[in-house]
């Protein structure tokens, strides 16, 4: 914020009582993956700081790692603060002191003070409302007995059990600093309230209930609202709808830049279309999807012919023409002076490759991801038969569960999906369609033109964990191409499930480097 030409924002997450900066491993994740800079800091005694509670008597001493850190930044920097929990106390400290340092606060289910009352005062009211929430939380926040089943059935309800267990093993011992909170000068107008603020409410919360984070808004100047159908850990259980609050939020209220769309200065955005790979579906780049959205940017996942819960068979698809017709027509239905960024995965780079001879001039970008890449010289099919060449045991195995269920899953576990989660093998598995690499029409299709094809900016991303489009053919596709840069993941084949995050930064670097 305040310099028009830099294109990042500079978020500071800080976490709530007993727990730390690693919480917010999946909304740093995501916020770096949409190109901004982010900073999860480590209060007194929390995380992998070093002090214990006996050391920390009052506040200003929990929130030291915050004051700082605002009080080193640059005279001109300004930074959004993200809390949650008890953090919205240490952004409330933060705020009052360093007005002219903060663009924006936002509150995720935070304790928000006022100006009328000691910052203790949202607390007490927290322990009135919710008294036997309030008293098992302060009985096992500084134990181990009864602590994962409390925080189970109140913080962490939804939240998937393996958060849960981090949250245990991580656990350090929290205070309220009630005392120190009754006797700190009351928050002022001036300076505190001067700091825009936005909340986001979490529906769900059992531990910090709703109409007491209503109560809180209502008794502060909030610029906006959000909610989402969220535990009290929201930040574990759905970081991808909180990163979409915090990107509106500070696209709002703190005058951030983002990526403009290519050809277009005065859009922002980027349409991506993402293609996926044979007997596959659009659903397989659910987690990419979400994560490009949440950078703010339009994102188009098309299903291919008897591909996803596209009706056709595979039976009435003979070539590859007919198999990439919802690409085609989708290109042809863009208007006169849009341009879009092509992302294909494995078979998909073929998709992306008709599409850039047929269309070149509607599209600024053309990403591959661990992708067939076709050259001039050769028939389309040609890097097919390479595949073949190079792995012909993968490949006939390939060919031989593709278009059945007989130990397809394990085939995949072995090749595909080797370091991919396995909930998402089965979904694979619920899902598959059959496929095809359509080797005899593409052995007769016409070849790729360098005025044509070859006018479109290529990128790759090399997976070099994978053992179904090895890295070695990978790096042989580049090495026949003009591809305008490369960039590798230690990932498998399925890295759209595996890596998403990694890829997601790939895809968004190529976006802001050659468009």
């Amino acid at each position: 914020m305040g310099d028009s030409n830099n294109q990042t924002t500079h978020f500071v997450l800080i976490h709530g009582s007993a727990s730390g900066a690693w919480a917010w491993y999946k909304v740093k994740t995501v916020l770096e993956a949409a190109g901004h800079s982010v900073t999860a800091l480590d209060m007194s005694a929390s995380g992998v700081n070093t002090k214990t509670m006996d050391e920390v008597l009052t506040f200003d001493q929990y929130n030291e790692p915050l004051t700082e850190f605002m009080a080193d930044l640059a005279e001109n920097e300004k930074v959004v603060l993200v809390g949650h929990s008890l953090g919205g106390l240490n952004l409330a400290f933060a705020m009052e002191k360093f007005p002219e340092k903060i663009s924006l606060a936002i509150f995720v289910t935070a304790f928000l003070p006022d100006t009328e009352h000691q910052p203790s005062y949202m607390l007490e009211k927290f322990i009135e409302n919710s008294p036997a929430v309030a008293e098992g939380w302060q009985s096992v926040v500084s134990s181990t007995e009864g602590y994962e089943t409390f925080m189970k059935s109140t913080a962490f309800n939804l939240t998937p059990p393996e958060d849960l267990t981090l949250q245990t093993l991580l656990k350090r011992s929290g205070s309220l600093f009630l005392e120190s909170l009754s006797k700190a000068n009351k928050f002022t107008k001036e300076r505190f309230g001067s700091v825009v603020r936005d909340y986001v409410v979490c529906t769900q919360d059992l531990l910090l209930i709703p109409s007491l984070q209503r109560f809180m808004i209502e008794h502060n100047d909030v610029k906006e609202v959000l909610e989402i159908p969220a535990d009290h850990m929201a930040i574990l259980s759905k970081p991808q709808e909180l990163c979409q609050c915090i990107l509106e939020f500070a696209r709002k209220h703190a005058n951030i830049d983002q990526p403009k769309k290519m050809g277009d200065a005065k859009n922002q955005t980027t349409h991506f279309v993402l293609i996926h790979g044979s007997a596959s579906g659009a659903w397989a780049w659910y987690k990419v999807k979400t994560m490009l959205e949440a950078a703010g940017h339009s994102v188009t996942a098309l299903d291919m012919s008897a591909s996803g819960v596209n009706t056709k068979t595979m039976e009435e698809v003979l070539t590859f023409d007919q198999y990439n017709e919802p690409l085609i027509e989708f290109m042809a239905g863009l208007a006169e002076n849009e341009k879009v960024v092509l992302v294909g995965h494995s078979l998909g780079g073929l998709n992306l490759a008709f599409a850039m001879e047929k269309f070149p001039e509607k599209i600024s970008l053309a990403i591959f991801v661990t992708a067939f890449l076709p050259d001039t010289e050769h028939q389309p099919s040609y890097m097919l038969e390479k595949f073949i060449e190079n792995t012909p045991a993968v490949a006939e195995g390939w060919q031989s569960v593709v278009s059945s269920t007989a130990g397809y899953e394990t085939f995949m576990k072995s090749t595909a999906f080797n370091l991919t989660p396995p909930e998402d093998l089965s979904l694979q598995t619920l899902l598959k369609r059959s496929g095809s690499l359509f080797l005899e029409s593409l052995s007769k299709a016409n070849k790729f033109t360098n005025e044509r094809f070859g006018s479109v900016v290529r990128d790759y991303v090399v997976c070099t964990q994978d053992l179904l489009v090895i890295p070695s053919l990978q790096r042989f596709m580049i090495e026949h191409n003009d591809v305008k840069e490369v960039l590798e993941i230690p990932a498998d084949h399925m890295a759209i499930l595996s890596k998403p995050q990694e890829l997601c930064q790939c895809i968004l670097e190529f976006a802001r480097k050659h468009s």
